[in-house]
């Protein structure tokens, strides 16, 4: 099983049921997550969730068959119809910007992720495999990297160590610190960034026509309706001058 929030997932957890305590857990080499809790006579659960060994909290539910999240095209906006405009460095120490003729003419997706988030990776798996599959579009993936360093050179070593352990071959590029207040500093023209990953999709102005916040992984049953929208958003913008 697994948890969906407004932000993204908990992948993929597996556990049991233990007379009246639940149990689910993941480890993936880089994230410890567990959750335990006590099945009341209400019908409610009452529980504990562990991140690693430096944090702890409680978690209580209830049945509810009405319950929705919010749609993840309304958490974040940008505050107007301007060509999106910025200029990060990548690991070689090149500043990249949208306004280069690399990217001239096409349309856009900016990646706003974390080498550290493990729903970003799943989301650039996701993109790797339809890039994979649809090579012959003219279409840009631009991944901004905010970190948990504030340093340059730490925060180049993660990313190339991404880079390596992912075998990306697009423009990944180093956007700053991963606090929200900072992220949303280096790019003003959105009202907030609420989560990573977020997914902007821009047209060949550079105009953000879409923003989609957090993904749901291979781990939820919102997985495939995702990819679906995806394609139906990447004909919009191939049909949008």
């Amino acid at each position: 099983g697994t948890f969906l929030t407004e932000t993204g997932d908990f992948r993929y957890l597996e556990g049991q049921v233990i007379g009246k305590k639940l149990y689910l857990s993941v480890f993936d080499g880089a994230h410890a997550w567990l959750f335990i809790a006590k099945m009341m006579e209400d019908g409610t659960l009452s529980g504990i969730y562990r991140s690693g060994s430096h944090y702890t909290t409680d978690w209580n539910a209830r049945r509810d068959d009405t319950a929705a999240l919010s749609d993840p095209y309304t958490l974040t906006r940008a505050l107007d119809d301007k060509a999106l405009q910025f200029s990060f460095m990548n690991t070689k120490m090149e500043r990249v910007s949208l306004n280069d003729s690399a990217f001239e003419g096409k349309a856009k997706i900016v990646q706003l992720m974390g080498t550290w988030c493990p729903n970003c990776l799943d989301e650039t798996r996701f993109l790797q495999e339809y890039f994979k599959n649809n090579p012959d579009q003219n279409l840009a993936w631009i991944s901004l990297c905010f970190e948990r360093y504030k340093d340059t050179l730490s925060s180049m070593a993660a990313i190339r160590r991404f880079e390596e352990k992912t075998g990306v071959n697009h423009t990944v590029l180093w956007a700053g610190n991963y606090a929200k207040t900072e992220a949303s500093k280096a790019l003003p023209q959105l009202n907030q960034i609420t989560a990573y990953p977020t997914l902007l999709f821009l047209d060949r102005q550079n105009r953000i026509v879409k923003i989609h916040t957090g993904f749901n992984g291979p781990a939820t049953k919102e997985y495939a309706a995702f990819k679906d929208e995806f394609s139906k958003i990447i004909a919009e913008l191939h049909t949008n001058h």
